[in-house]
């Protein structure tokens, strides 16, 4: 089971849509219940649950979110985390990450370009360590 992480519902339209069309890929969207700036309407709170018991039911074996997706909720072995895109922020980072390896060893992979993403996720993987130091 794999859950991308996207920053916008832009993009996660253009990657359901590109994933579809891939036979071995059963993929949803999961994404918040309010409208977005273009019209677009958002998930309800039925919907979302809907697409969790997909995914834990194996119905569905991929997940493309936004924010949604990063804390608060119940979502089952998840074994591949993607990033679409940096987050400088080493809370996002930990909970987007902690989707996986929660009952077995997961992995967690970012696709960055050179340069500024780069350095976002290197400043978000230092912030993460000094904060997992601290709670210690």
């Amino acid at each position: 089971r794999v859950m991308i992480f996207t920053d916008t519902r832009d993009a996660v339209d253009e990657t359901v849509a590109s994933l579809s069309s891939i036979q071995e890929i059963k993929v949803r969207a999961f994404i918040g219940q309010a409208g977005s700036r273009n019209g677009g309407k958002g998930l309800k709170q039925s919907e979302q649950l809907d697409v969790l018991n997909l995914l834990r039911e194996g119905e569905i074996n991929v997940v493309v979110s936004t924010c949604i997706g990063e804390e608060g909720l119940d979502i089952c072995e998840v074994d591949l985390i993607v990033h679409l895109e940096a987050t400088s922020s080493p809370i996002r980072s930990i909970q987007r990450t902690g989707r996986t390896g929660r009952r077995r060893e997961g992995r967690v992979v970012y696709l960055l370009t050179k340069g500024v993403e780069e350095r976002a996720v290197q400043a978000a993987e230092n912030k993460s360590k000094q904060l997992r130091k601290f709670l210690k």
